[in-house]
């Protein structure tokens, strides 16, 4: 069970503190850090696709290598990964892939959302443990990426159970990609609860979209 904790002072810091601003690096100003406009979650388009080919898996299942994408530069520590485009093709540079990842040493470290794309080029890299306001050294370690439609989602963890975690947000809809600005590629990263346990999976279910 996930129970909410609106600020316990034993937790060591108030979740619902506002978000302060982004700690990223982008490589590249000239590409969005996301397509435009923002798709559809696969869960709310091939949501009976999806329960099929769940339902069929079991020990004897075959795998099949569909595309090899090498990502630039240290990826540290992967936790999940979003891929988000208006084109079947994986990749193809309307694509973006989001990686969540740890980079740490005994005791510390830093959570990234490192961001790629179609091609594996890398686009940014959001250190998401120093985004907002009450974030502790201990929590670094991410846990899954999930997309809704307009938020990434994923939590924030000590490296050991038994401990807390942080669900945290980032707005995409906030992109645009007439504009150079940083400010205005990614929204803040939102705090909104903390855990009374260490989270190593988050999951949204979307409303679909009605046409």
């Amino acid at each position: 069970m996930v129970k909410r904790d609106d600020g316990d002072p034993a937790l060591g810091h108030d979740a619902r503190a506002v978000a302060a601003g982004l700690s990223f690096t982008h490589h590249h100003l000239e590409i969005s850090l996301c397509p435009l406009p923002l798709p559809a979650p696969g869960a709310s388009v091939d949501t009976d696709e999806i329960i099929r080919q769940f339902q069929a898996l079991n020990r004897s299942t075959k795998w099949r290598l569909v595309e090899k994408v090498p990502f630039e530069d240290d990826t540290f520590e992967p936790e999940g990964m979003v891929r988000l485009g208006n084109s079947s093709n994986g990749s193809d540079d309307n694509n973006i892939r989001y990686l969540v990842s740890a980079d740490r040493t005994a005791g510390a470290g830093r959570g990234h959302l490192l961001i790629y794309d179609g091609r594996g080029k890398r686009l940014g890299d959001v250190v998401l443990t120093s985004s907002f306001r009450g974030s502790v050294p201990e929590d670094y370690h991410l846990g899954s990426l999930e997309y809704d439609g307009r938020y990434l989602w994923t939590t924030v963890s000590q490296y050991r159970p038994s401990t807390t975690a942080t669900l945290i947000r980032l707005d995409l809809s906030t992109s645009s990609s007439s504009s150079p600005s940083i400010k205005t590629l990614l929204g803040p990263v939102e705090p909104l609860w903390r855990i009374r346990d260490h989270q190593g999976v988050y999951y949204t279910t979307p409303v679909p979209r009605r046409s």
